[in-house]
């Protein structure tokens, strides 16, 4: 089980598609977004892809990435996948061939052929595999995540402050003991049984931009926070 995982995102650049980033994210001593673009032999550790959508990603599947396991069969069906594969994101952007869930203290990271490079300008190169990391790693490394996007004002975060806002009040109510079920929104029990919540990413991208004032945002529940550099990211 290793102890690293990073989600890494580039300043804002001062030309090109603002709502673009050089992204990376980082498990162990592997490079999950690691690629090699067509008509290149040169690899580059780095996708570039708008981060806000990655960010609604998580705040949307947050309890069923952590709390909802594989099917036993392993044939991952749609509905599982849309939770916990990160190629589910989407937004018109290829993203690794990444699936992920919870398992207890650890969370799991399975890494998957990227089948579907001829397809595209680019291929990811991350050998398959099943690692684990500790979920506070994972949770502390997403946190960080959302946060760094929120803090973009560059970004169009209409709507995402009030949802992670939102999540952490469910997060807060659940270590206290509560049942976020009570507000519809999620089955909190011993074993996190799963219950879907409706899907509304597809307005997402569409939506007005506006200036999200990070001193505003409240903080995770207590833990262990790992704050990545903001340094250009080395490919």
């Amino acid at each position: 089980m290793t102890d690293r995982f990073q989600i890494l995102v580039e300043p804002r650049p001062t030309s090109g598609d603002p709502a673009t980033r050089r992204l990376a994210i980082r498990l162990g001593d592997v490079w999950l977004t690691q690629l090699i673009r067509h008509g290149s032999d040169r690899s580059d550790r780095c996708l570039e892809a708008p981060p806000l959508p990655l960010a609604f990603w998580f705040v949307d599947n947050w309890w069923r990435i952590h709390c909802e396991p594989p099917p036993l069969q392993r044939d991952f069906p749609a509905r599982w996948r849309i939770a916990h594969h990160l190629p589910s994101v989407g937004a018109g952007y290829p993203w690794p061939n990444v699936s992920l869930w919870g398992e207890g203290s650890r969370c799991a990271v399975m890494i998957h052929e990227d089948a579907h490079s001829l397809q595209r300008a680019l291929r990811f190169v991350a050998e398959p595999a099943l690692e684990y990391v500790a979920s506070t790693t994972a949770v502390s490394a997403i946190d960080t995540f959302i946060r760094r996007v929120l803090e973009d004002a560059g970004s169009d975060c209409d709507g995402l402050d009030q949802e992670y806002r939102d999540l952490l009040a469910e997060r807060t109510e659940a270590l206290l003991g509560f049942d976020p079920a009570r507000r519809g929104l999620y089955q909190h029990t011993k074993h996190c049984s799963p219950l879907s919540r409706p899907s509304t990413a597809s307005h997402r991208l569409s939506g007005s931009r506006s200036k999200v004032h990070s001193p505003t945002t409240p903080s995770p529940p207590p833990g262990p926070l790992f704050i990545p550099s903001h340094r250009t990211l080395a490919t």
